[in-house]
């Protein structure tokens, strides 16, 4: 889409051009990681919600842990996983909110029964799909040491927000993750889901 593309050429313009306005071929990773912090920022309009380092560390796995990212290693990545997944929430109308307050994340499902091993029954999070980057997933804890992952279509006409609020009275608790901004470290806190999710849900402020 014409969103995919401006925003993964002003991406690579952050990160692959030099002061001198000349271009760089290949860019450490650490560059390619502030470029996308920055690029997040202007997408959403707000620094208070910056990617973890537990989420750069699973973004970097995308990557290979490559030292090095060319320019094309960043438009495979952003075309094929990231821009799919982050255009879910770049609307301050639809899903920005849950992105916003920390109520989804970039993280595999083996880190998402990590978080909610220890965590009560109905207790779940969001985050972004791995193999499917245009619907978000759900990972719940069910019984004993279960932890099921339910794939959410996304809905142009309905927010996410607004589907688990209203239409899955088992999920009771949702995870937040709060990044602190010193070293960007995260902690994963639940909360009672209405209690959460009432400034993000339809008629609701932000």
């Amino acid at each position: 889409s014409q969103w995919l593309d401006s925003e993964v050429a002003l991406l690579i313009q952050e990160g692959f051009r030099r002061r001198d306005g000349k271009e760089l071929l290949h860019i450490t990773w650490q560059r390619f990681c502030n470029a996308l912090q920055r690029r997040v920022e202007r997408i959403t309009r707000t620094d208070a919600r910056p990617i973890s380092v537990d989420e750069l560390n699973f973004i970097h796995g995308r990557l290979r842990y490559q030292k090095m990212v060319s320019r094309h290693d960043v438009e495979l990545f952003w075309s094929n996983w990231f821009g799919p997944a982050f255009r879910l929430v770049r609307d301050p109308r639809k899903n920005m909110g849950v992105w916003t307050q920390g109520l989804i994340s970039f993280m595999s499902k083996e880190r998402a029964e990590d978080i909610l091993a220890n965590e009560t029954k109905g207790t779940f999070l969001i985050r972004f799909s791995t193999s499917r980057p245009e619907n978000f997933c759900v990972s719940v804890k069910c019984e004993g040491t279960l932890v099921e992952h339910l794939l959410i279509q996304h809905d142009q006409k309905r927010k996410v927000a607004d589907l688990l609020a209203h239409s899955a009275p088992n999920l009771e608790r949702i995870m937040r993750i709060r990044v602190t901004s010193e070293d960007g470290t995260a902690a994963y806190v639940p909360y009672p889901k209405l209690y959460m999710l009432r400034n993000v849900t339809s008629g609701r402020s932000r």
